[in-house]
């Protein structure tokens, strides 16, 4: 397929000072850059699904990696961030069941553009907003 969807790249200005962090990051634009190029070019279901639960699956991880940073620099807006993984890992599960439902493509772009709208809202939101708070409120940045 040659109109394909715009591809996800990293770019310093979602960098949260955390080396960790930041590869995790990279980690998930990668995937979800995957789906895109894998939904634009057809493939099959099963190779569409496998992506979409490598992506649940580094969600649920990073998460709980990133809480625990929260939790141990003290950041006031954790409970919030907290809920607003949980809503993103619930959304996850729902889109991957979805995908492992479809029999035919109809719906798959738009499906995968979803992945991508919730992933990056996240990060340019509210991991920015962390990322605020640690460079104004820890003495070095953590790298």
């Amino acid at each position: 397929m040659t109109d394909r969807p715009e591809r996800l790249k990293w770019t310093d200005d979602l960098s949260v000072f955390d080396s960790q962090i930041d590869a995790e990051h990279r980690e998930f634009i990668s995937h979800v850059d995957e789906l895109i190029v894998a939904i634009s070019d057809y493939a099959p279901m099963k190779s569409i699904g496998l992506i979409v639960e490598k992506i649940n699956r580094t969600a649920i991880s990073h998460f709980e990696h990133e809480e625990e940073l929260m939790l141990q620099v003290g950041y006031p807006g954790l409970s919030r961030h907290t809920s607003k993984h949980r809503e993103l890992l619930i959304e996850f599960e729902h889109l991957e069941q979805r995908f492992s439902d479809i029999e035919a493509d109809p719906f798959l772009i738009e499906m995968g553009l979803r992945i991508k709208e919730l992933l990056i809202d996240h990060l340019q939101k509210e991991d920015m907003e962390f990322r605020d708070y640690m460079y104004t409120h820890t003495n070095d940045r953590i790298c």
